[in-house]
């Protein structure tokens, strides 16, 4: 798995690619953590295969703009996931 780190606004956003087994292509693979809660980051499972690495995580870093600039209306925000209830 080979992920990159960039922080936009109050997002911290890994995004990356990752091999299975003996696959020629590659998954994208994607995390958000809002800053102010460093406790924990979400994950945001993804479907698609990229016969590159980079490829994979240029879609990842996509989708998550997507998300986080709430063009996506159903995948709920890192917000709203993952936070404790107390």
């Amino acid at each position: 798995m080979d992920i990159k780190f960039t922080q936009t606004g109050k997002y911290l956003i890994a995004a990356g690619s990752e091999r299975e087994g003996g696959s020629d292509n590659f998954n994208p693979v994607l995390y958000i953590s809002v800053l102010e809660d460093k406790v924990w980051a979400t994950h945001y499972p993804m479907q698609g295969r990229y016969p590159r690495e980079e490829d994979a995580a240029a879609a990842a870093f996509h989708y998550a703009i997507q998300i986080i600039t709430r063009q996506r209306k159903d995948v709920k925000q890192p917000e709203y996931i993952g936070r404790p209830t107390n």
